[in-house]
């Protein structure tokens, strides 16, 4: 018996079928295969049950992965520990990363990562919030950026700051906008986002808690510079980030409802069993150095900008 069979048992006891665990686990199905028969053999139990359906734990098959996890997970401290002796963190870390890198500070977060620990190689991966969630539970990627609560058992996450957003359309729709309602703001035609995308759960989340649902959707998109396009160009409304917004609406590119703001945590995610990986703690260390001090400040500035931003709204004659 050895840790590759173990990872292999275990993967696919959480994957169910064979060919999606090759498949994490870069391995051909017959190599899978065979790792699983070997280790049958050598403990003389049956693990599964082959169905059309997947692969289902056996009886015996339950017992083991329990004692399997938790092989893993020290043999997996061993060599945290062995990294810890040496004084040195090193290896190669697939960062998953969304939106944009200057709010992410991406740049600042990297160089003094390097800088800090020069012997980490660093591959970072960008796309939307649900594919990096994904990803990362998937063991696709070693950690990443996330927006959105943290739904799932398995996942940890480092909360870096709190994402404000705003409904925002077209100009020449200003006047609508200003005296639209929940209900208003649902006849309008909107600019949707991929179901995996922190907006697509935001906006679906506050339709449902006001009991609305949008009448047309216009189009899908997934990069805020292209939403941002499509809402000038007179397309629907969207929701996009309040800087951004304010910033839009300032260069007469969209305008802003301003009946209310919504929000998700933008966190530093990755698997709840590699907490105390040193290369997961390098980079959350680093990445905390880097966002507390801004956050002190951020918070402090928000509350003046949202003064100033909540009394222009109240005198605002449009309204």
């Amino acid at each position: 018996m050895d840790l590759n069979q173990l990872r292999t048992f275990v993967t696919v006891a959480e994957l169910g079928h064979v060919t999606r665990a090759a498949e994490r686990l870069h391995l051909s199905q017959p190599a899978v295969t065979g790792q699983l028969k070997a280790l049958e053999d050598e403990l003389c139990v049956t693990l599964f049950d082959r169905t059309r359906g997947g692969m289902l734990l056996t009886g015996a098959g339950k017992l083991m992965l329990q004692e399997a996890e938790q092989a893993l997970g020290h043999a997996q401290e061993v060599k945290n520990l062995a990294l810890r002796m040496k004084d040195k963190v090193a290896g190669r870390v697939r960062l998953g990363t969304i939106i944009d890198p200057d709010f992410l500070r991406l740049g600042v977060f990297l160089k003094r990562l390097i800088e800090t620990y020069p012997v980490i190689e660093i591959e970072t991966r960008h796309g939307i919030s649900g594919w990096v969630f994904a990803s990362v539970a998937e063991r696709e990627l070693d950690a990443g950026f996330f927006l959105g609560p943290i739904e799932h058992a398995a996942m940890r996450g480092t909360k870096l700051t709190t994402v404000t957003y705003r409904i925002v359309g077209p100009t020449a729709w200003r006047g609508r906008l200003n005296c639209a309602d929940w209900k208003a703001l649902a006849a309008f035609p909107w600019v949707w986002t991929p179901r995996t995308s922190s907006h697509n759960s935001l906006v679906s989340r506050m339709f449902e808690e006001n009991g609305i649902s949008p009448a047309r959707r216009v189009v899908v998109a997934d990069q805020e510079a292209s939403m941002v396009s499509m809402v000038s160009a007179g397309m629907g409304l969207t929701l996009m980030r309040e800087d951004l917004a304010f910033a839009a609406e300032d260069d007469g590119r969209v305008a802003v409802w301003r009946g209310a703001t919504l929000s998700n945590p933008l966190s530093f995610i990755f698997r709840a069993e590699r907490s105390h990986d040193p290369l997961i703690e390098a980079m959350a260390g680093v990445i905390r150095s880097i966002w507390a001090p801004a956050a002190t400040a951020e918070k402090s500035s928000n509350a003046r900008v949202r003064g100033s931003i909540i009394a222009s709204d109240r005198n605002d004659p449009k309204m």
